[in-house]
């Protein structure tokens, strides 16, 4: 991570197999739920939906596949720029914090059509990277209706 004097922030993201193994692991338990509380054909179609979004979440949090995040930068006035699997920057409006804990940072981008998610978890990112993301989100986003 680099800090620059205009207060932009860069966070290098690396591969976080204990993330992917995670979102796998809980996908899993959701098939087996479908399976045990649906009749066959909802839960073939549960089924095929929840391998979907587990391949895009492992995929994305060992910074791999067509929907993968390389960097973020987080710029002083909220919005982003992230490096897409193909090599390219793009600008993005920081769609909001979906969530802040003490162990992870989730971050929604758009830019233009395409939307990103972004997990920030200790581990991908190298600890003052991730202070410091934390610390933009929060300070950086407004709040969202109801969490004040």
């Amino acid at each position: 991570m680099t800090s620059h004097p205009a207060g932009l922030i860069q966070v290098a993201l690396a591969p976080a197999p204990v993330w992917a193994g995670a979102v796998l692991v809980v996908h899993g338990l959701a098939v087996a739920c479908a399976w045990l509380a649906l009749p066959v054909a909802p839960a073939a179609l549960v089924t095929a939906g929840l391998a979907a979004t587990a391949w895009v979440g492992a995929s994305s949090a060992l910074v791999r596949g067509p929907w993968a995040v390389r960097a973020l930068e987080l710029r002083p006035d909220g919005s982003a720029a992230y490096l897409d699997a193909h090599g390219e920057w793009k600008t993005a409006v920081v769609a909001g914090a979906a969530c802040l804990g003490h162990r992870f940072a989730a971050l929604r981008l758009r830019a233009g059509a395409e939307r990103r998610g972004v997990i920030l978890v200790p581990g991908a990112v190298d600890e003052a990277s991730f202070r410091r993301a934390r610390v933009w989100a929060r300070w950086r986003l407004p709040a969202r209706p109801g969490l004040e």
